[in-house]
């Protein structure tokens, strides 16, 4: 992902920049994540989030292993399951 690191400051010193540009077809759903991934993204800086901090969820997305974001992803789903389930058992 583009973080601010990567970031090349722009002045009358620079002559040349490095350029690459690729194209390859995508699949509507992967389209579409990336597109909801930046509307959360732009959200978040909306909420008072600096540049370091989105900084760090595009990296916490980027270098982590899809399967173990999977697996976190199911881990918070049954803990929210089994808090709801506790809770409504606590009201009756």
């Amino acid at each position: 992902g583009l973080t601010s690191d990567k970031y090349i400051a722009l002045n009358s010193s620079v002559s040349m920049l490095p350029l690459k540009i690729s194209f390859e077809p995508m699949s509507l759903q992967r389209w579409l994540l990336m597109s909801h991934m930046e509307e959360s993204i732009k959200a978040q800086t909306g909420m008072g989030f600096t540049d370091t901090d989105v900084d760090d969820v595009r990296r916490l997305i980027s270098d982590t292993s899809v399967y173990l974001l999977g697996i976190t992803l199911l881990a918070s789903m049954l803990h929210l399951l089994f808090e709801f389930l506790a809770f409504q058992s606590d009201i009756s």
